[in-house]
């Protein structure tokens, strides 16, 4: 009679690719990795994050997707969406929207006062 842990180590070496696949079903379910400058840290969630849709959650068109979680602590809140949405995205919350208008009406006085 063998035993479950030896069992479970014969079937992993016997159905590598399976046990892989599992591996990362897994990880793409429960572990999210944070880019911190260069440095990238690789967290276990508490909860899963949530399903992968088709399409991107903003613009709804069917690209390639990427997980944007606005809260550090809680990494598993958060939405699908595309490449180009996720740098939009990105660049709201770091104020760049701000920045621009600012910048665009600083420059439209500048030339206001100049035509005169």
């Amino acid at each position: 009679m063998i035993s479950k842990k030896e069992y479970n180590k014969l079937w992993k070496i016997r159905n590598r690719d399976k046990d892989l696949e599992y591996k990362r079903r897994y990880a793409r379910k429960w572990i999210i990795c944070i880019r911190e400058g260069s440095k990238v840290r690789c967290i276990r969630l508490e909860k899963p994050r949530r399903p992968k849709p088709d399409k991107c959650e903003l613009c709804g068109k069917p690209r390639r997707l990427e997980y944007h979680h606005w809260i550090t602590d809680k990494p598993y809140i958060g939405m699908w969406i595309c490449r180009p949405c996720h740098k939009i995205v990105t660049l709201y919350e770091h104020g760049w929207f701000e920045k621009y208008e600012q910048l665009k009406d600083n420059i439209a006085q500048t030339y206001q006062g100049n035509e005169a």
